[in-house]
């Protein structure tokens, strides 16, 4: 199962690259064969390819499409690093996709929201649960002016279970 999802990602690289892209779907490739590196202990390896993915990721228009895909890129970057117990690196990291997320414009108040969730989830896991905290309140304050009451209510559902996720079951309620 392993090999066929590295395989999938590696001629994901290859689609990519034929259309002359290097952006959000290529690094997110790389990413899946750097877990897949790291998962058959080939963590040199694997740290390689992430830098690879890093260098994809940091070349994305921070506006680029209805999602945030920079800052999606950055914090599944974020993840893998800090699972290689490269905390000083996986926060550079997420710092840059904060800022990414903050360029992002402001009619895409869901895919900021999102963005959001997902980056104060890493820096949960980096144990900086107060960050975390604060980029949950960002989202709150985003989700707030969010004119449309289903999507207001989906996105701070999405933020309630981050800020339970984070530890915050108080402030989740």
């Amino acid at each position: 199962m392993l090999f066929i999802s590295t395989l999938s990602a590696v001629r994901t690289i290859d689609d990519v690259s034929r259309f002359g892209r290097h952006t959000y779907s290529e690094s997110k490739a790389l990413v899946n064969c750097a877990r897949a590196a790291a998962a058959l202990g080939r963590t040199d390896e694997a740290r390689s390819i992430v830098n690879e993915a890093l260098s994809i990721a940091i070349t994305i228009p921070d506006t680029q499409f209805i999602i945030c895909e920079k800052s999606e890129a950055l914090t599944a970057i974020a993840k893998i690093v800090s699972e290689f117990g490269m905390t000083e690196e996986a926060l550079s990291i997420i710092n840059d996709a904060i800022a990414s997320v903050r360029k992002f414009p402001k009619d895409r108040y869901w895919a900021r929201v999102v963005a959001f969730v997902a980056i104060a989830k890493v820096l949960s896991e980096l144990g900086k649960t107060e960050e975390a905290l604060n980029i949950l309140n960002e989202a709150v304050d985003i989700a707030g002016t969010i004119y449309d009451q289903n999507d207001k209510s989906e996105a701070l559902v999405a933020i309630a279970e981050a800020a339970a996720e984070v530890g915050k079951t108080k402030e989740a309620i």
